[in-house]
């Protein structure tokens, strides 16, 4: 009696794994390290407060800029 064969199967998802995988590290080659999105929101804030600053800053120019008997006239 012959010996039955395993039948041999073939993972179709290999290949585009293996392309995503090197194209991912050829880019971060070319590209440099790309931020995460925790470092990507860090920056956001930063640049919030950077904007809060600038215009709690204005307000005060602008408060000086305005006479005193002027503020009170609406």
């Amino acid at each position: 009696m012959p010996t039955p064969t395993p039948s041999r199967t073939v993972d179709i998802t290999t290949a585009p794994r293996v392309v995503i995988t090197l194209a991912t590290g050829l880019m971060a080659r070319v590209m440099g390290e790309m931020p995460s999105a925790r470092d990507n929101a860090w920056q956001a804030v930063l640049e919030d407060r950077a904007r809060a600053a600038q215009r709690a800053d204005l307000a005060t120019v602008l408060r000086g800029a305005i006479p005193s008997g002027a503020r009170n006239s609406a």
